[in-house]
């Protein structure tokens, strides 16, 4: 329930736009989930090639037909998925680390990995339900039982179609087969989720002509990498100690720290974030993927050693671990997570076209159950420390719920602010076109506010219309429109508070990052001369993907 109302009045923010795009085609047309042109780049491209599974989609499109338009119902909709990753937590903590199993539950749900980005989009509920299927497998282990095993493997079925690299957690109930001998079980669970997938992408096929997946393999993911191994281990290393301080400060108490040692560790990473919000402004460049030590990435400088101390703790407690002779069963434990976290390690290198706090998700749950099975081994005492390690967790994932809240909030106010200053210029949507070119949640709200996306070498400018240009989002690309006014009204979107989250959790390695000066910058223009959009640049067409 945390989950769910802690985002329940959050706007949209980045791509969950074009999944509502898809769930309101399904929830008018269900049989034809695919079958409209989704306007996501510089130009209107079949919906079939904007990666978007249907597993929310077509959740989504259940509270759609049920509430009809209202967000907040849509995220509360979200809330037996919410339940379902908590119990698979529990119940994965339960067996890996014996008495940790609250701790953990906290310290993986209100992590701020979690927490502030259970939003419309695909990444925790596609971790949600390879979870609850890792879960149901080691059950089925445990008792033997084929209805668990294809239990499991219907949700891990479910689990690709809702975002396709969850096929690493299916990867990891195969490598627990492995480790336990259970090989029948696992082919029981994968045979069940194959034929949910492969059923799907054939209706898909013979519907459409093409596999959603196929489409995605061939023209996205994996494909169009902008990072090199030494910038994907740097960027990798840099979220992890934005994102799982809390988690190294576990391993640190399970190495032996004490507790003035502890609080000098919090402090520490209390100063870290405070230190953050007292950076230079630094304008928002539309996407950021690069992960280069320049003035440009300044918070660089603070997670890299973060995650570099984070993650050898982890590794050195996992080390002792193993080397105090555990019984059979911890030993089982630790061996499948470490399995589980280098599967997770190699689908980043695989399938990471660029990273986002979303990306390294599974990764984080698997290094701090890896961190309770640990310490279940050498400290099993300690709970106390690993109760208030996770209230400090839950403190930092406000910080980064309350930044991300403000972001989003301040970008949907701004298209409220757009269209109010239309009106004061005596505007009406009814009347004239007010042209607008932007993605993410902003092309969500001017959509409801009556306003129109440009098409570049389509959308015809006609004398007394409006163009609205707005900097600071993705959005499409084309020749600056001729016959414009000078800007009538000019003005930036700005957040209240110090910590951003956009867009470099959303598409960076900085999982949180000083406020910039301004969240969107809006210049508001009248046609004056009638004028053609020019074209989008050669190398963006619609028959690109656009890669989640």
């Amino acid at each position: 329930m945390v989950l769910t109302l802690a985002n329940a009045f959050k706007p949209l923010v980045v791509d969950d736009a074009a999944y509502f795009q898809v769930a309101q085609q399904v929830a008018s047309h269900p049989f034809d989930p695919y079958g409209f042109p989704m306007l996501w780049r510089d130009a209107p491209m079949p919906a079939l090639f904007v990666l978007a599974p249907p597993g929310l989609p077509y959740w989504w499109a259940a509270a759609i037909v049920l509430f009809g338009d209202n967000p907040i119902a849509w995220k509360l909709w979200l809330f037996p998925i919410a339940l379902l990753l908590a119990w698979a937590v529990r119940d994965l903590g339960r067996r890996f680390a014996p008495g940790f199993e609250t701790p953990l539950l906290w310290l993986c749900v209100a992590s701020p990995a979690v927490l502030p980005f259970f939003n419309l989009m695909l990444d925790v509920p596609a971790l949600s339900m390879s979870l609850g299927a890792l879960a149901l497998f080691l059950r089925a282990c445990e008792e033997k039982s084929r209805g668990w095993a294809l239990c499991a493997g219907g949700l891990a079925g479910i689990a690709l179609q809702t975002k396709y690299p969850s096929v690493f957690a299916v990867i990891a109930i195969l490598g627990w087969a492995g480790l336990t001998r259970q090989l029948r079980l696992a082919v029981l669970a994968l045979g069940a989720a194959a034929v949910l997938f492969v059923g799907w992408e054939t209706f898909l096929a013979w519907r459409y002509g093409e596999s959603h997946f196929l489409i995605a393999l061939h023209h996205g993911q994996g494909t169009a990498r902008r990072h090199d191994w030494g910038e994907l281990a740097i960027g990798t290393l840099s979220l992890l100690g934005g994102l799982m301080p809390a988690v190294g400060l576990l391993a640190a108490a399970g190495l032996g720290a004490g507790r003035r040692g502890l609080m000098i560790g919090a402090g520490l990473v209390l100063l870290l974030f405070a230190a953050i919000a007292l950076l230079p402004e630094r304008p928002i460049a539309t996407m950021m993927f690069d992960p280069r030590f320049t003035a440009r990435n300044l918070e660089l400088f603070l997670y890299l050693p973060a995650g570099i101390l984070t993650t050898g703790l982890i590794a050195g407690l996992a080390v002792r671990a193993l080397r105090s002779d555990p019984g059979p069963g911890a030993r089982l434990a630790l061996h499948g997570l470490l399995l589980w976290a280098a599967i997770e390690s190699a689908g980043l290198v695989w399938a990471t076209p660029f990273l986002a706090v979303r990306r390294v998700l599974p990764l984080i749950v698997c290094l701090t159950l890896l961190t309770g099975a640990s310490l279940a081994v050498l400290t099993p005492g300690r709970t106390r420390i690993a109760a208030w390690v996770a209230g400090l967790n839950i403190a930092i994932a406000g910080l980064f719920a309350a930044a991300d809240f403000s972001d989003a909030w301040t970008r949907k106010q701004a298209v409220q602010a757009i269209a109010n200053a239309v009106h004061s210029l005596g505007g009406d949507p009814r009347r004239e076109t007010i042209w607008v070119a932007g993605h993410w949640g902003y092309q969500f709200y001017t959509k409801r506010h009556g306003m129109t996306q440009i098409i570049p070498g389509r959308s015809i400018l006609e004398p007394g219309d409006w163009v609205v240009s707005a900097r600071h989002v993705a959005r499409q690309r084309f020749p600056e429109p001729s016959g414009l006014s000078p800007p009538l009204v000019q003005f930036s979107a700005v957040s209240p508070w110090p910590w951003s989250t956009l867009p470099y959790a959303y598409a960076g390695v900085m999982p949180l990052r000083a406020q910039p000066g301004a969240q969107l910058e809006i210049d508001i223009q009248r046609v004056i001369e009638t004028s053609v959009v020019g074209p989008p640049p050669e190398k963006s067409r619609p028959g690109q993907v656009s890669t989640r």
